[in-house]
């Protein structure tokens, strides 16, 4: 068993296999099992589990949001605030995930997707590529996928940015935008 396992440092045995650090593989089976149904998405959002804690995308059952409230509707998408109420993970101590708690998010509902498409795949792909290592990013944070158990439609779960949608402020704030500080401010 100890071969086919790949090593993350997290401060603990692991809970799976008994090797020394939290491996990924024992790791993505019992703290963020991944089970959309699809298997492209399964895969994209395991891919990510070789990344810091932090930054792995996981799946998030629907039920886990409250206070879903629609902002604003576009050509493909519906973007709603809501409150997730586990919250983010923040670190795995002690043989379990540490998690934030209550906060507010984004869900970015993407229209007709139950039936998902290459273009939806290669934006899970893109999102995936883009969630980094570290803290220091300028693109918003994914924290993973859910879907609407009514419409069945995929739903990417984003950091909150107080700011609003990149084309918002920037329809607002464009004139007045310091260019070399604008990676500075929280858009989605």
């Amino acid at each position: 068993m100890e071969g086919s396992h790949s090593f993350k440092k997290e401060h603990d045995k692991c809970p799976g296999c008994k090797n020394l650090d939290q491996c990924t593989d024992c790791y993505s089976e019992q703290f963020l099992p991944v089970n959309s149904g699809n298997f492209d998405i399964d895969n994209l959002i395991k891919a990510t589990h070789r990344n810091n804690i932090r930054y792995r995308l996981e799946w998030i059952p629907f039920e886990d949001f409250t206070d879903v409230q629609e902002v604003e509707e576009g050509g493909f998408s519906i973007i709603s605030t809501a409150i997730w109420i586990k919250g983010r993970v923040t670190s795995y101590s002690g043989g379990k995930l540490n998690r934030k708690g209550r906060m507010k998010i984004i869900l970015k509902v993407l229209k007709d997707s139950q039936n998902i498409n290459s273009a939806f795949i290669k934006e899970l792909h893109n999102i995936a590529k883009t969630q980094p290592n570290s803290p220091k990013r300028y693109v918003v944070h994914y924290y993973g996928v859910s879907q609407d158990p009514i419409t069945k439609n995929y739903i990417f779960v984003m950091d909150y940015m107080k700011n609003g949608s990149l084309h918002d402020y920037l329809s607002k704030n464009f004139d007045e935008i310091k260019w070399m500080d604008w990676r500075k401010t929280e858009i989605y």
